[in-house]
């Protein structure tokens, strides 16, 4: 029979990373802009996490999905902590829970 049914020729017409394509780079220049946008974050701290992103592509070779994480998680600790570049350890961990 010629027909086929598309659930077997699907793996076959798409490569794995075909199928995880919808990981861009933009979404984390997106987040840092929606913080500078809503006053979330100062223009010293969007400079200070897309030059830390950077680094750990280069230095480490994280992927894309995990450079984006990693925006997304500093943008959102920002509610939270103070400025990145007044930050010391000693100031994060005696921060008060809660």
């Amino acid at each position: 029979m010629l027909r086929r049914c598309w659930c077997i020729c699907l793996p076959q017409l798409l490569h794995k990373s075909e199928i995880f394509a919808t990981v861009k780079p933009e979404y984390s220049n997106h987040a840092i802009a929606s913080g500078l946008a809503s006053g979330l974050l100062t223009a010293d701290d969007a400079a200070l996490i897309r030059e830390f992103i950077a680094e750990k592509r280069a230095s480490v070779g994280i992927c894309v999905g995990r450079a984006n994480m990693l925006s997304f998680t500093l943008v959102g600790w920002r509610r939270f902590i103070g400025p990145y570049r007044e930050l010391t350890m000693q100031a994060i961990l005696s921060k008060d829970e809660g």
